[in-house]
């Protein structure tokens, strides 16, 4: 049953790893969701007036996770560690959905991410002024990106 009211809320919403995760992926923030064409220019010799825009491969931002910061035994902290510290080679890539979700707790929209691994991993800022929570920010590359609904 499809219960989207529009204009979709941004803050409900799930992240999924494959794999068992579970709580795990709790994030308080998603970025990077998108895709662009980049383009060739190409001149036409006695032709001032435009140029011409050819369409050549698609490029996907890096996908940017932030949340507190988690405890040395979760299972995305292991993968991260094996990947930017230990540098573990082969990089086992993931799968990952990330469902914007509806009033009562369903996907109204979906994006898959495949062949995904970690690129950079930091802790933002302390301050000894603020009263917040220590936040870690994870960015991700990956292959392709699906939409859903």
């Amino acid at each position: 049953m499809f219960e989207a009211r529009y204009p979709l809320p941004a803050f409900y919403f799930r992240v999924h790893f494959d794999g068992n995760w579970g709580s795990d992926t709790s994030f308080q923030e998603v970025s990077g969701i998108g895709s662009e064409i980049s383009t060739e220019e190409i001149v036409e010799g006695g032709e001032n007036s435009f140029i011409h825009q050819l369409p050549k491969t698609v490029k996907h931002p890096k996908l940017v996770m932030k949340r507190g910061i988690a405890k040395n035994n979760s299972p995305l902290v292991k993968w991260c560690v094996k990947v930017l510290e230990e540098f573990e080679i082969p990089i086992m890539t993931k799968t990952v959905d990330v469902k914007l979700l509806g009033q009562r707790g369903n996907a109204v929209r979906q994006w898959s991410f495949n062949r995904v691994y970690p690129v950079k991993w930091n802790v933002e800022n302390f301050e000894s002024k603020k009263n917040e929570v220590a936040i870690e920010s994870i960015e991700f590359a990956y292959t392709t990106c699906k939409r859903f609904f």
